[in-house]
């Protein structure tokens, strides 16, 4: 079918495994993904291949789902083979360990995702006909279902071995519960903004030299062909003897006319996602043989041609809020190439195919249009300059013994009320001014310290910081002591893992074949 043709597992099978594992990334088949032909290897793990079809399927995932320039960056695509050389060390590691999944757990696992389940009930038909849909078996899902769960099952196994003593927890609620006093004074933007001069010049030379910052976006058109499980629907009439049928296989506990409306619902729905299984690979076949028309695909699944509005590669409404749909309408073989794109599952139950109709490339805007703009940014930037200037200023008063609210005054600027902090409680006081606050040294022989912390559009923030106080960890409650001991266990176990993940790499002979990726 066309998911295998174009070596490509996206959809439902992600989301299973994300809900059920919790995995930041899908890192199946690293040995025997599409195993049938010739495939290069993207990598080598102590001389075992890393196919480059087993990447691809994984960087595929992330297509739709992520900014595009982020999916085709270098970094990027290392990420994702340095997660498939981590998946096939984990795997190999907990097997040699004599980790295991029984059948039986497996299989009650699968039997209790709801993505199979039909009315409450598993439904072979249906697990069989989704694992089809993306262009994998039944027996290659649960290996690669039966990987994930041995490799967590050492991760839970080494998590779970982190302690902390009570001397941890004291020191950590000591930190926790520390106070520091501290007065700032804000030096704000707006004002400044609202004071700056920008001249004619400065903006005829800032769009010259930026005008590529000022361009409209590049937008597209397109039509498509949508194949979904609830237009299908819609056109199913449940016979009487499918009803009384579907009524007799669910117990008949409650009287048949009771039932009558919620029976004609699951029994329409139940035939339409048949309908719709049946048709899917028919649709996607169909888009790939025909590239330069959806007609025959539309007429074969018995949907019409629709057309878009006009969106940009960040999306726009109604089928356009698709992040996989945009993703597909500027690609290369839909944009440049003008063939049809593979379909699209955008939601669950949902297949859409697009091909071009239009395309506005990104343009200039002219300086008339933009130039309020440009002297905005300008008198944003000039103010910007001046803040800091009359911080550093600030500080240097400061540091000269000028108090904060003698400097501060004669500025006009206001000082708040010196208030009492905590990292876990801001009392009202940035929480940017906060942090920076932490980070100073303790005041010494009753004399402040002082620092600056940039607070973005709002100005730079002067502070002092007037006195720490560290907290009696003797009296600290029960309920603080298990929130540190849990917050220890956490990082502890994070790390713990983390160290023995970069110890089976540090064991390892790895090959990584960039050019390949």
């Amino acid at each position: 079918m066309l998911t295998t043709i174009h070596d490509k597992v996206k959809g439902i099978l992600a989301t299973i495994v994300l809900v059920l594992v919790g995995v930041p990334f899908i890192l199946w088949g690293v040995n025997s993904y599409f195993e049938a032909g010739p495939s290069l290897s993207v990598a080598k793990v102590d001389g075992e291949p890393i196919l480059q079809r087993a990447y691809r399927a994984a960087f595929e995932q992330f297509r739709g789902q992520l900014d595009p320039k982020t999916v085709e960056s270098p970094q990027f695509k290392r990420l994702v083979v340095d997660g498939l050389i981590e998946q096939t060390l984990l795997l190999r590691a907990a097997e040699t360990r004599g980790y295991r999944v029984g059948d039986q757990h497996l299989g009650q696992v699968i039997r209790q995702l709801p993505y199979f389940q039909r009315d409450g009930q598993f439904d072979p038909p249906l697990y069989e006909n989704l694992l089809r849909r993306e262009g994998i078996g039944v027996q290659e899902f649960e290996q690669r279902l039966r990987g994930e769960f041995v490799t967590g099952q050492v991760q839970r196994g080494l998590t779970g071995s982190g302690f902390v003593t009570e001397a941890d927890v004291q020191a950590l609620v000591r930190l926790l519960r520390q106070e520091r006093e501290i007065a700032h004074a804000l030096i704000r933007i707006e004002p400044l903004a609202a004071r700056a001069v920008v001249s004619t010049a400065e903006i005829e030379q800032h769009y010259a030299a930026h005008g590529d910052r000022y361009q409209s976006p590049e937008q597209v058109r397109v039509e498509y062909v949508r194949l979904a499980v609830e237009e299908i629907a819609r056109q199913v009439v449940p016979s009487e003897a499918e009803l009384r049928k579907a009524h007799a296989d669910e117990g008949a506990k409650v009287a048949f006319d009771k039932r009558r409306v919620e029976l004609v619902k699951e029994v329409r729905r139940r035939k339409a996602e048949e309908r719709f299984f049946e048709l899917a690979e028919r649709f996607q076949t169909l888009a790939y043989e025909h590239p330069d028309s959806l007609v025959s695909a539309a007429e074969a699944v018995g949907a019409t041609m629709q057309k878009s509005d006009w969106f940009t590669r960040t999306g726009g409404d109604s089928i356009a809020a698709s992040p996989r749909l945009v993703e597909a309408a500027f690609s290369q073989e839909v944009l440049n190439q003008r063939r049809n794109s593979d379909p699209i599952e955008i939601k669950p139950g949902e297949l859409v195919a697009v091909r071009l109709l239009e395309h506005r490339p990104a343009a200039r805007r002219p300086l008339a249009e933009v130039r309020a703009q440009i002297e905005g940014l300008l008198r944003q930037q000039q103010a910007e300059i001046e803040a800091r200037k009359q911080a550093d200023e600030l500080m240097q008063q400061l540091r000269a013994g000028v108090t904060l609210s003698a400097a501060a005054s004669k500025r006009g600027l206001s000082v708040p009320a010196v208030k009492a902090v905590t990292r876990e409680q801001a009392s009202g006081v940035d929480p940017r001014i906060v942090e920076a606050a932490f980070r100073l040294p303790r005041p010494d022989a009753g004399k402040p310290v002082y620092g600056s912390v940039a607070l973005g559009s709002q100005g730079i923030a002067v502070f002092a910081l007037v006195r720490v106080t560290d907290a009696d960890a003797r009296k600290m409650d029960a309920a603080s002591a298990e929130k540190a001991r849990r917050l220890l266990l956490q990082h502890r176990a994070s790390d713990y893992y983390a160290m023995y993940r970069t110890g089976l790499r540090q064991q390892a002979d790895i090959k990584v074949f960039a050019d390949r990726l």
